[in-house]
């Protein structure tokens, strides 16, 4: 799985990723890439591990646990 967005396009998920949004990211990042649901979630774990070391303080949420009730079978 190689997607490279820009800021741009970035910009809006990670609003939502801030806020605890994962299923309205997810949707957004589907609706710019043609990822399946597994690899727009995959991407997005990574995503939230690379913002939860580069602007921790922007979480409205606790990052510990981010993914826990998050299922994908």
């Amino acid at each position: 799985m190689s997607v490279t967005l820009t800021d741009d396009q970035w910009n809006p998920i990670d609003e939502e990723l801030f806020s605890g949004g994962r299923i309205r990211a997810l949707v957004m990042l589907r609706a710019i890439t043609d990822l399946s649901i597994h690899d727009g979630a995959y991407l997005l774990e990574d995503r939230v591990s690379f913002l939860s070391k580069s602007s921790p303080q922007r979480f409205t949420v606790s990052t510990s646990g981010y993914w826990d009730d998050f299922y994908l079978s």
